[in-house]
C-alpha cells in the first residue's frame, strides 16, 4: 500500500486522475505515455534515497537489552522553555549500559517513586523574581527552592505557572 493511502485511507490523485469520480475524460497520449514512463524511475530514485539514509542509520543503530538489577546511565540534555519536573517519559535510547569499574564507589540513591513511577519533587520558597524580556513582550519569572529525595535544587519557572500551582507561596 502506498503511504498516501496508509495515511489518508483512500487513493492518491495523481495529474491523470485529477477527475470527478463518475466523470471520464480522455488525457492526452502523451502525457499518460510521459508519466508511464515516469514512474520507474521515480521509484528507482525513491529507492537509492532510501538506501543511502538507511546506510547512514545502521551503523550507528545498536540494540540495547538490559537484565534486572544492571547498573545505567541516563542522558539527560535540558531543554529550553520545558519544565524540569513535569517530563516523567523518557525513551530507551537515553540509556548507556554502566561497565563496572572497580575503582568506581557507587553509592545509589533511594528514590521512593509513585506507583506510576514519578516521584514528587516538594517547592520550599520562592528564592528570587526576575522580568525575561522577550521582543515584545515581559514574562515575570521565579527562582524556585525544590527539595528532591536528598537534595536541593533551583529553577527558573514562569510566575503565572508557580502562581497557579502553588498560590499559598505568594501569599505573603
Amino acid at each position: 500500500m502506498a503511504p498516501y493511502e496508509e495515511l489518508y485511507d483512500r487513493k492518491c490523485r495523481s495529474p491523470l486522475c485529477w477527475t470527478e469520480v463518475r466523470e471520464a475524460k480522455l488525457h492526452d497520449v502523451y502525457l499518460v505515455q510521459y508519466t508511464s514512463e515516469m514512474i520507474p524511475l521515480i521509484r528507482e530514485w525513491l529507492k537509492i534515497a532510501f538506501n543511502r539514509q538507511k546506510s547512514y542509520v545502521d551503523p550507528r543503530r545498536k540494540d540495547v537489552e538490559f537484565a534486572v538489577g544492571e547498573y545505567v546511565f541516563l542522558t539527560v540534555s535540558p531543554m529550553k522553555g520545558v519544565m524540569r519536573f513535569g517530563k516523567k517519559v523518557f525513551h530507551i535510547s537515553m540509556l548507556r549500559k554502566y561497565v563496572p569499574n572497580p575503582s568506581h564507589v557507587l553509592q545509589p540513591d533511594v528514590v521512593e517513586l509513585n506507583e506510576n513511577l514519578t516521584f514528587e519533587e516538594q517547592l520550599i520558597a520562592i528564592v528570587d523574581y526576575q522580568m525575561r524580556q522577550l521582543r515584545s513582550k515581559q514574562i515575570p519569572m521565579v527562582k524556585a527552592l525544590w527539595r528532591g529525595q536528598l537534595v536541593e535544587e533551583c529553577t527558573r519557572e514562569s510566575e503565572r505557572d508557580m502562581r497557579s500551582k502553588h498560590p499559598y507561596l505568594f501569599n505573603m
